[in-house]
C-alpha cells in the first residue's frame, strides 16, 4: 500500500460520509462518490506514470552511474550492515536506531528488486516474449 493510499483512504471515507449526510438524493450521492473515486484513481495513475518515466529515464541513460546508482546504494547498505554484524566497525559507530533504519532501507530495496524482477517476468510472459 502506497503512502498516498494510506493518506487518502481515510479522506475518501470521510468525504463519502459527508456526501451521504449532505446529499439527500442517493443517486446523486453515488454519482459524487463515483466522480471522487475517479479523481483519486486519475491522481494515482498520473503519479505512477511519473515514477515510471523517471525509472525509464534512469535505466536507459547513457551514464553507468545513472543506470546503476540504486543497486550501488543497496550494496553499500548491505556492506555497512554486514561489516557491523561481523565486528569490523567500532562498537560506537552505529546506534541501534541507525542500524534499524539502514536495515529497513535494505528490506525496502530488496523487496522492490524482487517485485520489479517478478513484474518484468510477468510482463515478458504476458507479451509472449521469451
Amino acid at each position: 500500500m502506497s503512502v498516498f493510499s494510506k493518506i487518502l483512504s481515510p479522506l475518501t471515507d470521510l468525504a463519502g460520509s459527508v456526501i451521504d449526510k449532505v446529499v439527500t438524493d442517493k443517486n446523486q450521492a453515488m454519482q459524487l462518490k463515483h466522480e471522487m473515486s475517479n479523481s483519486f484513481l486519475e491522481f494515482f495513475s498520473t503519479e505512477l506514470k511519473s515514477k515510471r518515466d523517471v525509472l525509464i529515464a534512469e535505466l536507459t541513460g547513457e551514464s553507468f552511474l545513472q543506470r546503476n546508482w540504486r543497486p550501488i546504494v543497496m550494496c553499500c547498505f548491505t556492506f555497512m550492515l554486514m561489516a557491523h554484524w561481523f565486528g569490523l566497525t567500532p562498537v560506537t559507530n552505529l546506534t541501534v536506531e541507525e542500524r534499524l533504519s539502514v536495515f529497513e532501507l535494505l528490506k525496502l530495496g530488496i523487496g522492490g528488486y524482487i517485485f520489479s524482477r517478478g513484474a518484468e517476468k510477468v510482463a515478458k510472459n504476458w507479451k509472449g516474449v521469451e
